[in-house]
């Protein structure tokens, strides 16, 4: 896996404090995902750290925050291992 990897069975153990890891946004805030089914093409829906509190945002199943494949956002996700639980 590399730096800017987001694997969603990963962050589903991360998520449930069965892997050590953190997921946080590409500019790394952490994230705390609270919908893994969402309908549509935006199925994961994320609580993003703020520092006035937390931002709802949704994302892909691949952990991006905008669907167009050429485009990198500082909200797209990715998995950091180690460490605690996000």
């Amino acid at each position: 896996m590399n730096e800017d990897s987001f694997v969603l069975e990963l962050a589903k153990d991360i998520q449930a404090g069965k892997s050590k890891g953190r997921i946080v946004t590409r500019d790394g805030k952490s994230v705390r995902i609270v919908c893994w089914d969402a309908k549509g093409d935006y199925p994961l829906i994320g609580l993003v750290d703020m520092i006035y509190g937390e931002f709802p945002a949704r994302f892909t199943a691949e952990g991006r925050y905008d669907l167009r494949k050429n485009v990198k956002s500082s909200y797209d996700l990715l998995i950091k291992k180690g460490g605690g639980a996000s």
